[in-house]
């Protein structure tokens, strides 16, 4: 999942967080993983491996996450990961 404001675009590279098909770990709360309704398929964000990858690696998009509710849950679980690293 394509994560990296439009502001960017002219990188080389892209902020990419992985969507998994499982959960990581069972003791890890609901709202770090939250899952997204994709071609009909329940995936799950996995925030703990937030990467850079170069653009041209990327294949085209298949999916929007742009909508209020799934964006407000896809930031709140990048920035749960990101902030609690500092305290």
């Amino acid at each position: 999942m394509d994560v990296q404001s439009a502001r960017y675009a002219a990188l080389a590279s892209r902020l990419v967080v992985p969507l998994i098909v499982t959960v990581p770990d069972r003791g890890i709360d609901a709202g770090l993983v939250p899952d997204f309704l994709i071609d009909g398929r329940r995936l799950f964000l996995n925030p703990f491996e937030l990467q850079a990858v170069r653009r041209a690696l990327l294949g085209d998009p298949v999916a929007s996450l742009a909508s209020d509710a799934d964006a407000i849950r896809l930031v709140a679980a990048v920035d749960a990961v990101i902030t609690r690293a500092y305290g």
